[in-house]
Order: structure tokens, then sequence, then C-alpha cells
């Protein structure tokens, strides 16, 4: 099977849509005077699947949600907008979780390979962990023990490679899953359609492992936000907790943000920056007025050089100033650069490569050619 299924499209809505009531837990450890409860604080997500169309991911990044889900695969087809949409949704910084519709007619790890090789690209282009979440919705005409079984391949499959997880709701669970334990590292994502402020848990679920809450279809239900870039209905669904437990969740390093500089030292870099530029003008300038000087004699185990410049004149080394004896043969070329110039445009110092040579002032005026 190669084609796109679309089961989202068939959902019946009773049976996410629940009211919210304390878990049996929640209710023993009440009477024990013990309060706990799934967290107050959430973060905006949504999920979506090629049903919405074209989304404007940097509009919903700008209203506020910080994660997108989006389903990849089903069976063994492939959700045709999933390549373009987690290349956007990336493009506009937001994080990203991705979702397999479960068919338990079909062998578990033959889905999760399929499922597997689809999001590689995705893998390999985000620096987080990536969640991944077996959609268990349909009965496809098998039993709770083949349903069972297969989903736990599906999830032995992808754990090396995703963060496993579960999405269904409390109704689901009982009726496809047989209300069986949720292994302890496949973390659940619960569809509990109401405007509580905590679901309704699954038999089998802890608080601690559900970490995602879809509280509504927008459009649908009247408590649910929107999410701007959506037009049609979407999924909109809730991370218990904050931004910084999310990037935690899926192990996203966030490095600190560097610290501006103070003013006055703003300026002074500036200035330096400046100066830096200035000096390498110059040197630009300098090195473009290079020029060869021709030795006129013999000069060998000395610190002079003699030579005479396109006016006649001399130029002269002082002794002191070479820290080695030179050598040079009449004839010989030797190329020198400027690098000091006098306000009357005579140059005090040059550079010739390995050495540095000295003209006096009274060597009068040097013409470069």
């Amino acid at each position: 099977m190669s084609e796109f299924i679309g089961g989202e499209s068939n959902r019946n809505p009773k049976f996410f849509e629940t009211e919210s009531k304390p878990s049996l837990l929640n209710r023993f450890l009440g009477r024990m005077g013990i309060v706990q409860a799934l967290p107050t604080v959430y973060t905006k997500v949504f999920d979506i699947y090629r049903g919405q169309g074209d989304v404007d991911f940097v509009a919903a990044k700008n209203g506020g949600y910080q994660m997108v889900i989006i389903k990849a695969t089903e069976a063994l087809g492939t959700d045709i907008k999933f390549s373009t949409n987690w290349k956007r949704a990336l493009d506009a910084g937001l994080l990203i979780g991705v979702y397999h519709f479960f068919r338990s007619n079909i062998d578990g790890k033959a889905q999760a390979e399929h499922h597997l090789n689809v999001i590689q690209p995705l893998l390999a282009s985000i620096d987080y962990k990536l969640y991944s979440a077996l959609d268990i919705e349909t009965v496809d005409n098998t039993t709770i023990s083949v349903r069972q079984s297969r989903a736990n391949s599906f999830w032995n499959t992808t754990k090396g490679q995703t963060i496993p997880g579960c999405y269904t709701s409390a109704n689901y669970w009982q009726s496809l899953m047989g209300n069986m334990k949720l292994p302890d590292w496949v973390y659940g994502w619960l569809a509990a359609w109401n405007s509580g402020t905590s679901p309704k848990l699954p038999v089998g679920w802890t608080e601690a492992q559900t970490k995602f809450w879809q509280y509504g279809v927008y459009n649908n239900h009247s408590w649910t936000e929107p999410v701007p870039g959506v037009t049609t209905d979407v999924d909109v669904d809730r991370w218990f907790g904050t931004l910084e437990s999310l990037n935690t969740f899926l192990a996203k390093e966030i490095l600190p943000p560097v610290p501006p500089n103070p003013p006055e030292l703003e300026v002074e870099v500036n200035l330096l920056k400046a100066e830096v530029a200035n000096l390498k003008n110059r040197v630009t300038s300098l090195e473009q007025a290079r020029v060869y000087f021709k030795i006129t004699a013999d000069l060998a185990n000395t610190y002079r050089v003699k030579n005479l410049n396109a006016a006649l004149k001399p130029i002269m080394v002082p002794a002191n100033d070479l820290p080695v004896k030179v050598q040079y043969k009449k004839d010989d070329r030797v190329q020198i650069i400027p690098l000091v110039v006098d306000a009357d445009s005579s140059t005090d110092y040059w550079k010739i490569v390995g050495k540095e040579l000295y003209l006096r002032e009274q060597d009068g005026y040097v013409e470069l050619y």
C-alpha cells in the first residue's frame, strides 16, 4: 500500500469529547489529602495533516504557537503535504513533532520502518530529538491483542531514532487497546475535547508521561484558540509546561544570548574599527608604490646599499640599522616598499624582503620608478 488514506476525515467526535474529571489516582490521592494534578502552565501547539492545505507557519509562530505536530505517514503511505510542511515550519522557527496514523491490519514493524524512512530528511535537519506519535483511532478489523502487539512493535522500532509517543483518546484507548499499560518510555498525546483545565487520562497512562493535550478543534469548539495562518478547522494542543521544559524534553540546547556591549565600549570598538580600516587603506596605497632599484657596484660584506634614484641622487643605508651584513652584486635589482612618507612627500623608511632599509633626509628626495 503506497497511497495516502486520510483516516482523520472519518473521526467520530463522540470518542474525543469528554468531561474533565480527575483520574482514579487523583481521586485516591485526594481522599488521602495529597493533591496531584496535571500542570496548569501550557505552551501553545497545533497539529496538521494534508487537510489543512497551505499553512502560513510564520503567522502561527507570530501568534504565539511554539510547536507543530505534522502528519508524516499512514499505514505504508505518506502524507502528500509532509515534505512541504516540515520545511516551511522549520524555516518559521517552530519546533516540530510528527505522527503516524496507525493501521493495525498491517505489520507494526513494517509501518515503523516506512515512517522512519519518510522522516529521515527531517531528522537530519533538526538539532533536537523528534517526538513521533502513533495515532490510534481505527478498528481495522483486528482484535485488541493484535493491535497491542503491532503498536508495541511500532514503538520498539522507532524508539532508537525518535521519542516514541501515542495519540489517542480515553475512549479509544479503552475500546481499541483494552486499557493496556502505556510503556513507561512512550509519551502520551491525549485527545480530550473539553473546556476544563485538565483532561481525563486514559486508564494505563500516568500523568508524568502525558505530555501533550489536544483540547479541541478550532471552529468547532468555542473554547479553542485560533491558529493564525490556518484557514480551515484545525486541532489545537497544549504542551503541559513552559517552552523551556519543552526544549528540555526534546533535548534542544538553547545558547544564552550574547549581552550587548555597554555604550562607551561600543564607541571605543567603532573607533578602533575605523583606525584599522584607515591603516589597511594606507598599507594598500603603499603596497601599490612598490619600486625597484638597481645596484650600481659590487657590495660585499657591507652594511650600506648604494644606488642612484631616477633623479640621480644617492641612497644611503646607515650601518647601525641593519642587523646583518648585506651582499649585493652590481646590477642586482632590489625591490622595496615605502612604509613611511613625510609631509613633504619624501620617503624615510623602506622595507625590503627580510631586511629593513632606512633613508636619511640628507640623501635627498627619492623619486619612485
